[in-house]
């Protein structure tokens, strides 16, 4: 597994851990409606800067049964930064919010995307 990779699967145990709710590596089959909100983390890209520094775009997707819900919008914040201060990885900086978009789903739903970038020694 690449590092770009265990970084994010540390992210979601994190986020998991502190939103205490699942975090998903990809969308779920969703089966009830209890398991709403999702929270999908995904690598959105990695390249390389320099030699020793490398840049990760990671996408944290929201979807929830009713709008942007600003609340739980700002947990994942409080919680993206918990998981830095508490991360051993060598992260220069904490997580930086580059865009938001959310975008109704046809369905009634709403899917926000959080797009975070990140440098790291490699």
């Amino acid at each position: 597994m690449s590092k770009d990779n265990e970084i994010v699967n540390d992210i979601i145990n994190g986020l998991s851990q502190r939103l205490n709710m699942r975090v998903y590596d990809r969308y779920p089959t969703v089966k009830a409606a209890t398991q709403y909100p999702l929270i999908i983390v995904t690598r959105q890209n990695a390249s390389d800067i320099t030699p020793y520094i490398r840049h990760l775009d990671v996408a944290i997707t929201v979807v929830t049964r009713e709008p942007t819900d600003n609340a739980l919008s700002a947990e994942i914040g409080d919680a993206l930064t918990d998981w830095y201060n508490q991360s051993l990885w060598d992260i220069m900086g904490a997580p930086l919010l580059n865009t938001t978009d959310a975008q109704p789903i046809k369905d009634g739903r709403t899917s926000t995307v959080y797009d975070y970038q990140l440098e790291y020694l490699s």
